[in-house]
């Protein structure tokens, strides 16, 4: 039998509804928060009822626990004097009175006044004690460095102990810390240097999912330090392991005085008192730096050379470091300004460099001025005393060093320079009135010196009867060492007057 009936297109067919399954799946999500909801504001409520009725009434008798868990903890024996509490919207608050830190290898104590503590609720799944929020006041912290370079804090070694360790480490999985510091000091017995305190200083320490974060923060009552922020982000566990960290750091300082430096630094390269200001952003990783970049400011501070002191101004500019890898360096600075005691050195000039520690590497520099640069190399080099050349004015530009092996000791090396407008001023005759422009190239083994000019007028009266007028001038001098000698040439010299 012929079915004579129209078949029917798949696009006449009525898609199933499926909206049901929808609504029921939305159900159960509603029903699981809503039963995830009730269960939280059961746990709060039960919590808070422990915490109001069975907890707070007898919170001396848990000092002894408390005490123990604190101890294990961080590897100290703790002893607090008395436990307040109350309870703030989803946790409760301890206020801890007349807390002592004591250290097992001494019999003096860290004597706190009062501390805040905001139990954190992941401490029963870490099974142990978590805190959401710690808070010091007044607090006063002694930084010292003994003869053979061993740190501790307030008498608690910081380096070379089991429990130490557990104490930073126990600290730095607390997810606040806040400490407002009464007073900082530092004292390094092994530079025996004088001790440097600090004042007004408030610290704080925060751990979540991104790693940790460090800040400090203040404007000590110090005129070695007016003004101060640290601000450090990193990722990493045991401090045991600090060289497996990596993060970034930012660190900002008012103008202080430059003997603060000084003191820490006693083979720095400059003398006198000066001020500097700077602000700097770091990145670092494998227990290095691994990028800088920012600016900063120095006056009135002097070079310490070995002859006399170079008094310089103002020093200022831009720096930017990577490092990709150990021992190789990059470095970018610009707008850098140099102010000697004859004039500036340097006008907005910039550096460029790129070096290995072992394998050499290259420097730029431009923007170096001779006016004031000339007094100072004259001062320090016998050789350019006796020369009767008093002045020389022009910059030097794309000023190039390059060099194989290392730096200090370089296996082969290669300097050029472009200089323009070059005017010496001699003690005796000749005179020339007019800039000279050119390049200078020299290597261990050999150089070349080129010039050029134009609109020149050389005076010269014991040999000229009236000044020369050179509209052009060009030549090249090069010289190469032969043996123990130096063989010179004069491939070209070009002299041009008027008709």
């Amino acid at each position: 039998m012929t079915d004579h009936s129209t078949p029917t297109s798949p696009s006449d067919v009525t898609p199933p509804d499926r909206s049901w399954r929808i609504l029921r799946t939305a159900r159960r999500i509603l029903r699981a928060a809503a039963w995830l909801l009730a269960a939280v504001l059961l746990l709060l409520a039960v919590s808070f009822l422990s915490f109001r009725f069975i907890l707070l009434p007898n919170l001396d008798r848990l000092r002894p626990y408390l005490e123990q868990s604190l101890g294990d903890a961080s590897g100290m024996a703790i002893k607090v004097g008395r436990i307040d509490g109350e309870w703030l919207w989803w946790a409760p608050v301890l206020t801890l009175h007349d807390v002592q830190v004591r250290p097992a290898s001494r019999a003096s104590a860290i004597r706190l006044s009062r501390v805040e503590v905001i139990p954190a609720w992941k401490s029963w799944l870490y099974l142990e004690p978590r805190l959401a929020s710690l808070q010091l006041d007044d607090l006063q912290l002694a930084l010292q460095r003994d003869r053979h370079g061993r740190l501790s804090l307030n008498g608690i070694a910081l380096s070379g102990g089991k429990g130490d360790n557990r104490l930073l480490d126990w600290l730095l999985r607390q997810d606040s810390i806040t400490l407002s510091l009464k007073q900082l000091s530092w004292h390094d017995q092994l530079l025996a240097l004088p001790a440097l305190r600090l004042e007004g200083l408030t610290l704080q320490l925060q751990d979540n999912w991104r790693g940790h974060r460090l800040q400090l923060r203040g404007r000590p009552d110090s005129p070695l330090l007016p003004g101060l922020l640290l601000d450090a982000g990193w990722q990493g566990a045991a401090v045991a392991d600090w060289r497996q960290w990596q993060g970034d750091l930012t660190l900002a300082a008012g103008s202080g005085e430059l003997s603060l430096l000084k003191r820490y630094w006693p083979t720095a390269p400059f003398a006198g008192q000066g001020r500097a200001s700077s602000r700097l952003t770091a990145a670092f990783a494998e227990g290095r730096i691994t990028a800088l970049q920012g600016r900063w400011q120095v006056d009135d501070v002097s070079l310490a050379l070995q002859r006399r002191d170079l008094p310089l101004p103002r020093l200022a500019g831009e720096v930017d470091y990577r490092s990709a890898a150990a021992g190789e360096h990059q470095l970018q600075a610009s707008h850098l300004t140099l102010s000697g005691e004859f004039g500036p050195l340097l006008r907005d000039a910039t550096v460029d460099a790129n070096w290995h520690e072992q394998r050499g590497g290259r420097v730029q520099l431009s923007g170096v001025s001779l006016a004031g640069l000339w007094p100072v190399l004259q001062q320090r080099v016998t050789l350019l005393r006796e020369l009767p050349l008093t002045a020389l004015d022009g910059e030097l530009a794309n000023t190039r060093w390059q060099w194989q092996g290392p730096w200090r000791a370089p296996r082969d090396y290669r300097l050029s320079t472009a200089f323009r407008e070059l005017r010496p001023t001699l003690s005796t005759s000749p005179t020339m009135q007019g800039g000279v422009n050119g390049g200078l190239n020299l290597a261990h083994d050999g150089g070349a010196l080129s010039l050029s000019g134009q609109g020149l007028t050389l005076a010269w009266p014991q040999q000229l009867a009236e000044p020369l007028a050179l509209q052009q001038l060009a030549g090249q001098l090069r010289w190469q060492r032969q043996g123990q000698g130096w063989q010179f040439t004069l491939p070209a010299l070009r002299l041009q007057t008027p008709i």
